[in-house]
């Protein structure tokens, strides 16, 4: 009975580093509306990205975002290599955290002051 080998397993490609992490970072965050989408495009940052799949991935989200839709998940799903698309996923299910604990915080604060302004509080 033949065996055939074993193919090693997959290691995790290593989280990106330096510059690279800061672009994630950026396609990520613009991911989560059109409004920030158009505000990098109209930065030109993006021309100078070093890593050709995100710039390639910021430009999709350019052209969906000037039809007036950007479907980040599907945007994120599209992405061929497989460790990007985790490590996108994974950065922009982050900055989603991120943006709702931001509003949750400015929702409070805005809550606080109408409370206080009410009781006659000094601010």
């Amino acid at each position: 009975m033949s065996r055939e080998p074993l193919a090693a397993p997959k290691r995790p490609e290593p989280p990106p580093t330096g510059v690279a992490q800061a672009e994630l970072r950026i396609v990520a965050q613009m991911l989560l509306g059109p409004e920030l989408c158009r505000a990098v495009e109209s930065s030109g940052e993006v021309s100078r990205f070093t890593d050709a799949r995100l710039r390639e991935v910021a430009e999709r989200a350019f052209a969906n975002a000037g039809q007036g839709q950007l479907d980040a998940d599907l945007l994120v799903a599209s992405v061929e290599d497989d460790a990007l698309r985790t490590t996108l996923t994974r950065e922009h299910d982050e900055a989603r955290k991120d943006r709702h604990q931001a509003d949750d915080d400015m929702e409070r604060r805005k809550r606080s002051n109408r409370h206080s302004k009410d009781h006659g509080a000094l601010p």
